[in-house]
């Protein structure tokens, strides 16, 4: 073999060694390149507009609650304050008592009692009295509470919502003539507690008034819940 031949199978040589190393180093920068790629790469995406795309939820499903209702507890109230709400119960049978409240002979006043009902109860148990002067008057105790109602066909409750609002004033005088007088009386919650008797919401109406002043009225009463 002549030198020129010798040389010539050497660069072949040479030339085949180098291509090899060629490929093999784009061979490892391809896999390293594969490897640097972020997981799930190759999940099909639920919005690449494929068929059958990810239909997985994404999210936990939630079921609705019902929605909870409570009642509101009804505001306590303090002793000698009323709630109009309240179940209030009659305190006589028959519920209606009718009662003449003759004048005094001259002029002066009568005391009524409207817890027994009683006419002419000491002053201390009185909650109302019968005046005559220049005419004849309703008048009743400062701690009394009392309103006009248009009405006798009212419930206490009725009466416990106006007493706040349309309580007359303690030294107001009720003319007895006065039309379809009808009046709601809170009887005194002091009183009540120093006889031990319930206290008390009395609806009067009077029904007549005789030519001698004697005032005919029909009461009902009903007992305040402790």
């Amino acid at each position: 073999m002549t030198l020129v031949a010798i040389l010539v199978s050497l660069i072949s040589v040479a030339v085949s060694v180098y291509a090899l190393g060629v490929a093999n180093d784009a061979k490892d920068a391809a896999g390293s390149a594969q490897q640097a790629a972020p997981a799930g790469n190759n999940q099909p995406n639920a919005n690449n507009g494929n068929e059958g795309g990810n239909n997985q939820p994404t999210a936990a499903a939630t079921t609705a609650r019902p929605a909870v209702t409570t009642k509101a507890p009804r505001p306590a109230t303090s002793p000698g304050e009323l709630d109009p709400k309240a179940e209030f119960t009659e305190s006589w049978s028959p519920s209606t008592i009718n009662l003449e409240i003759h004048p005094p002979s001259s002029y002066g006043s009568r005391n009524i009692d409207l817890d027994k009902p009683e006419v002419g109860s000491s002053g201390d148990a009185a909650d109302m009295q019968l005046v005559v002067s220049n005419g004849e008057f309703f008048t009743f105790d400062r701690d009394a509470k009392v309103v006009t109602m248009n009405s006798a066909d009212v419930q206490p409750n009725d009466c416990a919502a106006k007493f706040d609002t349309s309580r007359l004033a303690p030294d107001t005088q009720i003319n007895v003539k006065t039309a379809d007088l009808t009046l709601c009386v809170n009887t005194s919650f002091e009183a009540a507690q120093h006889q031990g008797i319930k206290w008390k919401i009395v609806l009067l109406h009077v029904t007549g008034v005789a030519a001698d002043g004697t005032v005919n009225v029909a009461l009902k009463a009903w007992n305040v819940p402790d």
